[in-house]
């Protein structure tokens, strides 16, 4: 991956994986209970616009890996360290300011940042392992 856009295209591509992957995480842990388990109120349904929101998301989040940060760290903490920016994002602003939904999601339940936080690492780990076995 030398070039500026086949680099893009990548990231890119690798971030919209991690949003389909974090995407069906989210979707089968609310409809399985767990996260109502938790005391969390997110189940979402599996429809089309739902889905394209998070891989497009995931996309655009994985542009991050683009950046020349952290590039000689070892993927798995690379895919840790970028998943927290998607996560302060959905806490500080999606959630408070976007969906109303209150701080780090508290309106949804107190287990909130957790789950927020494992879906988006999800995502961060599975983009970079995507760009990982890319690369090959």
């Amino acid at each position: 991956m030398k070039g500026g856009i086949s680099k893009l295209s990548m990231t890119f591509a690798a971030g919209c994986v991690g949003g389909l992957v974090a995407a069906l995480m989210l979707y089968l842990c609310g409809a399985l209970g767990l996260m109502e388990s938790y005391g969390v109120k997110m189940k979402p349904a599996l429809t089309l616009p739902w889905l394209y929101q998070h891989i497009v998301w995931g996309g655009l989040w994985g542009l991050l890996f683009g950046l020349p940060i952290l590039d000689k760290v070892f993927w798995v903490g690379r895919g840790a360290a970028f998943s927290l920016i998607p996560a302060c994002a959905q806490w500080f602003v999606f959630y408070p300011l976007i969906s109303n939904d209150g701080l780090f999601g508290s309106r949804l339940g107190d287990n909130t940042p957790f789950f927020v936080l494992g879906f988006c690492l999800l995502w961060g780990l599975m983009t970079a392992w995507w760009l990982r076995m890319s690369r090959s």
